[in-house]
């Protein structure tokens, strides 16, 4: 829960101009496109959950259609204010499951071209490019 965290000691990272919040519960390797240097966001303190919801599409004989979605929960959305108050104009990362979750607070990440498909250790994602729902 939000609350067991102090909002103004999150970690916030300058990458390269950008101010970005790791709120997944592990690293992140940030690469930049054509170059070799990598920056690994360790985690920031702030974690991000959601919770998957199910929803009918239909019921045939021998399988069942569903739509999944994932729901945030109204602590987590208070804490972006209170982040967004202390930090403004801050990119908070984390999974693509958490952006669809908290639509136009938590942004996904974009792989480094040439990294979209290598295990996730080896990932680099861009500092530059958010994926937003």
């Amino acid at each position: 829960m939000w609350k067991e965290y102090l909002i103004k000691d999150v970690q916030v990272h300058n990458v390269r101009g950008v101010k970005i919040i790791n709120a997944s519960p592990h690293p992140i390797n940030l690469g930049f496109e054509g170059e070799e240097e990598i920056v690994i966001l360790p985690p920031s303190g702030f974690i991000v959950s959601a919770t998957p919801h199910e929803e009918m599409v239909s019921e045939g004989e021998l399988v069942t259609l569903v739509t999944t979605r994932f729901l945030g929960n109204k602590e987590t959305k208070h804490a972006f204010k209170e982040l967004r108050m202390i930090t403004p104009r801050v990119i908070i990362i984390s999974s693509i499951i958490a952006a669809q979750a908290y639509p136009g607070s938590v942004m996904a990440m974009v792989p480094c071209k040439g990294f979209e498909r290598v295990p996730p250790a080896e990932k680099r994602m861009r500092h530059d490019k958010f994926t937003t729902f």
